[in-house]
């Protein structure tokens, strides 16, 4: 009887001490030895990966891979993987996560996800970016608001820009939305370049847009830059021209570049681009314009240019050509040319087929 009692209480101990035990670990409930139902829950388990995003689609580890991935391709596809993910409803949240996040790969993801959400509704989009505080993140994501709803509106971006307060980012969107414009509709694009103050940027912007309009309506373009007041800069803007019309049209690029263009080292330059693309087209009309070139280096370097597109398209009328040199540097520099065009064609046909 009493061995029966003894091992009774220590049973009895041993099950308060196990009650206890559980309850601490969250096993049992308390109350449950007041005669109450036992209620066993399961024991929380945290999950492999925590997430960040306010969707919980973007594990908190996301930036570090996207940031070890070397290969640009692939991380590339890292990117744009972790922003299709997001909904529209969650960019916001998220990108005011990125916000305080200053590495590569948040400002990588950043621009990825504010570029997306531009191109569905750029105006929601301009919106979050101007309450950005001025710095890096606020600048790249401007520009990818400008780029895009340039891309998608032309006409609700350019109406967009006076909105922007003045200074560098304003003066920036407008270049990006210009440039933009520049391909399609070259009249915006230099409304919007002569808005911008003076500088080599803008000046480099003006050379491009009006380089695109040459490319259809050489005249106007011409008329247009001709009546630029800056010298240097009406040099660089028919310039630029001389060189569009090349493709198209190399006699008149030639006329031009030699009646627009002050003697030196642009027109050198210009004239060499202009045999550079004339050549493609029309070879033996750009040699008869070479030939008229004083011997100087440009001569040369014209030559060179000329032999080396033309030997491959018809050997035969280069190499007529070049035995038509007289002897000289230039001669030289011509079979020179012409020997080394003929060494990589006839390598290109030795080439076995893969």
């Amino acid at each position: 009887m009493k061995k029966t009692l003894i091992i009774n209480l220590t049973v009895a101990v041993l099950t308060v001490l196990l009650v206890v035990v559980l309850q601490r670990s969250g096993w049992i409930r308390v109350g449950a030895l007041s005669g109450e139902p036992v209620v066993v829950a399961a024991k929380a388990v945290e999950p492999e990966i925590a997430y960040d995003a306010p969707a919980q689609k973007i594990p908190r580890n996301m930036l570090t891979e996207i940031e070890t991935i070397s290969d640009e391709d692939a991380r590339s596809q890292a990117v744009d993987a972790a922003v299709a993910s997001l909904g529209a409803d969650d960019r916001p949240e998220f990108l005011t996560l990125l916000s305080g996040n200053h590495s590569p790969a948040a400002a990588e993801l950043r621009e990825a996800l504010v570029r997306r959400w531009a191109e569905a509704s750029p105006a929601a989009a301009a919106a979050w970016v101007a309450q950005l505080p001025k710095g890096a993140a606020y600048s790249s994501s401007l520009k990818q608001v400008a780029i895009a709803w340039a891309d998608k509106d032309l006409a609700g971006a350019a109406a967009w820009l006076p909105t922007l307060p003045a200074g560098a980012s304003h003066d920036s969107a407008t270049m990006d939305v210009a440039y933009e414009a520049a391909a399609t509709e070259p009249l915006t694009a230099l409304r919007l370049a002569g808005s911008l103050p003076v500088s080599s940027e803008r000046d480099d912007l003006l050379a491009f847009s009006v380089s695109q309009w040459a490319a259809t309506n050489p005249a106007k373009a011409v008329e247009w830059a001709q009546q630029v007041t800056s010298a240097s800069l009406r040099q660089q803007l028919l310039a630029a021209i001389s060189v569009a019309m090349a493709t198209q049209n190399g006699a008149s690029a030639a006329a031009l570049v030699g009646t627009a263009l002050r003697p030196g080292a642009q027109q050198d330059r210009v004239a060499v681009a202009i045999v550079q693309r004339w050549a493609q087209t029309a070879p033996q009309a750009a040699a008869a314009w070479v030939a008229q070139f004083p011997d100087v280096p440009v001569r040369t370097a014209a030559v060179q240019n000329l032999l080396t597109i033309w030997t491959p398209q018809n050997t035969t009328a280069a190499g007529n050509w070049l035995d038509e040199l007289p002897a000289g540097p230039t001669r030289i520099a011509a079979s020179i040319a012409y020997t080394n065009a003929l060494a990589s064609l006839n390598s290109s046909y030795e080439q076995p087929v893969q």
